[in-house]
């Protein structure tokens, strides 16, 4: 066979597929994010998907049990660092400066963060996501980030058990020295 017939055959043989590309759907962007869980929250945003498809975060009515219980350690879980700690700051902050008033305001912290948990992670999700977008050259290095960033930090819930445990001896023994006085 000459040069010229292999050229021919090569010329004449159907072109290799391409290799196939992984199909990155915003959907299973934020499923990966999320991670454990991750149906209960995608039920939320298609809700509130559906009640307004320009603006769902805006329309997210979903109370949070973890949230209004046990905010910090579901904050720092869902790696939420920053949210958590201004929370959990402001609820300190309001406690030192209004000390009588200690009780309602846990209450209308947890009653707050029940109602926002859900739209805040799920805002802080996308943003996250979105962030990551950006930054990433290709779709498996943003799968890569995804899988990096979300999910979630069994860790982060454990130092938020910690604190509360921690935060809430120093009151009893403020409290008991209070007394004794």
């Amino acid at each position: 066979m000459s040069l010229e017939q292999l050229d021919q055959v090569l010329a004449s043989a159907p072109p290799l597929p391409p290799d196939p590309q992984p199909i990155v759907t915003d959907e299973l962007l934020l499923r990966r994010f999320i991670g454990p869980e991750a149906h209960h929250y995608m039920e939320i945003f298609y809700e509130a998907q559906a009640r307004s498809p320009d603006k769902p975060f805006g329309a997210v009515r979903a109370w949070s049990w973890p949230a209004a219980l046990l905010f910090l350690p579901w904050a720092l879980y869902r790696k939420m660092w920053l949210f958590g700690g201004s929370m959990t700051m402001v609820g300190i902050v309001l406690t030192l400066l209004f000390p009588p008033a200690s009780t309602p305001i846990g209450l209308g912290l947890a009653v707050v963060t029940g109602f926002i948990g859900n739209r805040v992670y799920l805002q802080f999700a996308a943003g996250k996501i979105a962030k990551l977008k950006a930054i990433s050259a290709s779709e498996e290095e943003l799968l890569a980030r995804v899988q990096h960033f979300g999910g979630v930090s069994s860790l982060g819930a454990w130092f938020g058990v910690i604190v509360i445990v921690f935060a809430s001896l120093s009151a009893f023994a403020a409290a008991l020295t209070a007394g004794s006085r």
